[in-house]
């Protein structure tokens, strides 16, 4: 999750749980190792609220601790597929 350097760790844990400082709620993402291992991945993105870092995550600076999706898609070597509605794809020409 954006901000969590937890994500890029090379340990043994199948999955991160975060919790923002500002949600009431804890997050969970498989880590980037075993992510790294799977045969595929897919992205849902839904929302104009996610437009903006949609087109950072393809076409911005590579930054991968705001945008973490970045570092799956310069470094994953299977394929990545995509899903986004109309509004999540407001910025991409």
């Amino acid at each position: 999750f954006p901000g969590n350097p937890n994500l890029f760790n090379n340990s043994q844990e199948l999955a991160i749980r975060t919790k923002n400082n500002n949600e009431n709620f804890y997050r969970v993402s498989l880590s980037f190792k075993y992510l790294m291992q799977s045969d595929q991945i897919f992205f849902l993105i839904n929302g104009e609220n996610k437009a903006t870092a949609l087109k950072e995550c393809l076409f911005g600076e590579y930054n991968p601790i705001k945008y973490p999706a970045q570092f799956l898609i310069k470094n994953f070597q299977n394929q990545i597929h995509f899903f986004a509605d109309y509004a999540a794809t407001k910025y991409l020409n």
